[in-house]
């Protein structure tokens, strides 16, 4: 094949690729052992009104009340910030995008199942992940979710999806319209999507969420950028050949 037409083929699978619909979305892993004291503990259920209706100043929630699952502030610290409790990666999630409507669905969900497994299990359970996004409000937009256990979203530095504790599969909906104004958002304005997710108990995870929220992808390289690098790389290899 000559380099001419290795050079169409990848510029043709480039053009292909533009009729895909998937979306990335950055996400922020922290891995987890059984012996923290807020992981594989009991599992009560349900429980709203565990952390402050607002961020703290340094962007994660705040502990309010641990209902008898999370044992301090101290503790819960470490759910949401670089400290020696954890193991951080740093990574992302693939959603579907379609007409405007962005869908994740994993209902066996274990993202980190490549690095060591706590329990001895076939899983690696125990980890908390937290998607920081913004997104401009042009009305009408909407958010679901189904998940466990703990599942807090933010929009603007305002809670407006309560799904705390080690529970089964919850369900929670956001209307953006009906929550403008405790939200305090404005058609036309850029605001700030925090979910915080926290995985704590075994056997089951699952996260699943629906939303016609335009939020921001994982930027990518451009067309050109990945040709131009391609087209060396072909050269390269079309020199190796000559020698």
């Amino acid at each position: 094949m000559s380099i001419r037409s290795k050079i169409t083929l990848l510029v043709g699978l480039f053009s292909i690729g533009a009729f895909a619909s998937p979306i990335e979305l950055s996400v922020t892993y922290r891995d987890f052992e059984a012996s923290h004291s807020d992981f594989e503990k009991q599992i009560l259920g349900l429980q709203t009104g565990m952390v402050s209706t607002d961020l703290g100043e340094d962007g994660t929630p705040v502990l309010v009340d641990g209902k008898g699952t999370i044992t301090s502030a101290s503790t819960f610290n470490d759910w949401f910030h670089n400290t020696t409790a954890s193991t951080v990666y740093e990574g992302s999630i693939v959603a579907d995008q379609t007409n405007g409507i962005i869908t994740f669905r994993d209902n066996s969900f274990f993202p980190l199942d490549q690095y060591p497994h706590q329990l001895n299990n076939t899983h690696n359970y125990l980890f908390t992940m937290h998607m920081e996004n913004t997104f401009t409000y042009q009305g009408g937009e909407t958010f679901t979710f189904t998940g466990d256990d703990d599942v807090w979203v933010f929009i603007n530095g305002k809670l407006a999806m309560d799904l705390g504790g080690v529970h089964a599969a919850a369900n929670g909906s956001i209307n953006l319209d009906a929550a403008a104004s405790k939200l305090g958002i404005t058609k036309g304005n850029d605001y700030s999507f925090n979910l915080f997710f926290a995985e704590r108990h075994t056997t089951e995870s699952n996260l699943v969420f629906q939303t016609s929220i335009k939020l921001e992808s994982v930027p990518e390289p451009s067309m050109i950028s990945l040709l131009g690098l391609s087209i060396f790389g072909l050269l390269g290899f079309a020199v190796r050949r000559r020698k």
